[in-house]
């Protein structure tokens, strides 16, 4: 516990000091010479997109996001203050400006913890970009932590064909309860041409801002009541009493303290269809500390770590891989290496990170109050130790 407060302190100290956040800057968003890094506040920087006092809040001139379905598009970001990461949607709505109601936006990717970094607190800055916006180190690889993530994703198939406009929303982890939101034009080919699939999507999680439900103070993950199909996993969503109602329907104006349920990283759906891996370096925060994209969800492991048995439909592993019971969830091969079991029903050994230690499924920090109290035991003289009864 000590160590943990230590490092929640130094993380907290790093986001004081700094105020260049983030900003999405792949796709092209609208407007991007006057996009902010600041979260949305309902007075000038509004919901969607940075609308009110931002002339060209919805202004595509010059810009150009080709989009087609089924292929890999970078997301992208600029800026320092990441807040420890935290967690993102990806929505789109055809709508034109992009609508104020929120049922109008659709998620086409949920980022379930460490989005847009996985970091202790904020990065270092290491420059600016064209318009003077500070910005950090981007990742050069997807186990990279303290630096700016590349993400990939998809317009899945079925989603209607036209212009559109793309919406990069996140809940930091560490620090203020905020929302911020960043909007760009693309345009969608190789789809469908009608809404069908488009209204089948969920709707984009809203909080933060007026009018709508406020987080509770503190430090966690959001999990997102309703992440949809597509999900990628960075870390585990905090559990409990977040301050937002359970579902996104109620959720307008309540301010309510109904029991968050945050979403399972593992939560009933369709059978999961050959996800990518990326696997990341571990955060002293996470308990789950690699990133799983998969295309829906599997049955919630029950947490008893590692089995050596497998219901791979592949073949035995390899390459020093080993066997595990549930895609997607964390195995403990011991107290100091776990796995993320992937799609093949295979998980990679990985040692733990320094101070922490595996067990029942779960990255955990290591007592070291509880041996620090035994050293000072050792050495307390006997007379006294006998006098006192310790």
């Amino acid at each position: 516990m000590y160590a943990s407060t230590v490092l929640l302190g130094s993380a907290l100290a790093l986001i004081v000091k700094s105020n260049a956040h983030v900003v999405m800057n792949t796709p092209t968003p609208y407007g991007f010479s006057t996009l902010q890094t600041s979260p949305l506040n309902g007075e000038g920087y509004n919901f969607p997109c940075q609308s009110g006092s931002r002339a060209n809040a919805f202004d595509a001139t010059g810009v150009y996001n080709p989009m087609k379905v089924g292929q890999d598009n970078d997301l992208k970001f600029t800026g320092t203050a990441v807040h420890g990461g935290g967690s993102c949607q990806l929505s789109v709505t055809y709508e034109y400006p992009p609508p104020a109601d929120k049922s109008k936006w659709k998620v086409i990717h949920s980022y379930i913890g460490s989005c847009p970094a996985n970091a202790q607190g904020n990065i270092a800055e290491a420059g600016s970009d064209v318009d003077g916006r500070p910005t950090g180190a981007q990742c050069t690889g997807d186990n990279q932590s303290e630096c700016l993530k590349d993400f990939k994703f998809q317009i899945p198939e079925g989603m209607k064909n036209g212009n559109a406009t793309l919406a990069w929303t996140w809940f930091n982890k560490i620090g203020n309860r905020e929302m911020y939101m960043n909007c760009a034009p693309i345009s969608i080919t190789g789809g469908s041409d009608d809404d069908t699939f488009f209204n089948s999507l969920p709707e984009l999680y809203v909080a933060n801002i007026p009018n709508e439900c406020n987080f509770n103070s503190g430090s966690f993950v959001v999990g997102f009541p309703n992440p949809g199909k597509f999900v990628t996993y960075g870390e585990a969503a905090t559990a409990g009493d977040l301050g937002c109602p359970t579902s996104s329907d109620s959720a307008s104006g309540s301010g309510s303290n109904s029991t968050y349920s945050s979403a399972s990283p593992y939560g009933a759906s369709s059978p999961a269809t050959a996800p990518t891996s990326y696997a990341a370096a571990p955060s002293p925060y996470a308990a789950v500390p690699t990133l799983a994209t998969v295309a829906s969800a599997v049955p919630m492991p029950s947490g008893t770590g590692y089995a050596g048995s497998s219901n791979s439909t592949s073949g035995a592993c390899s390459g020093g891989k080993v066997s595990c019971p549930t895609p997607g969830s964390v195995i403990c091969i011991d107290e100091n290496t776990f796995g993320l079991c992937n799609i093949d029903y295979c998980a990679v050994p990985q040692a733990v990170s320094l101070g922490t230690t595996c067990s029942n499924g779960v990255i955990s920090k290591r007592d070291v109050v509880r041996r620090r109290s035994s050293r000072i035991h050792r050495h307390i003289p006997a007379h006294i130790h006998h006098k006192h009864s310790f």
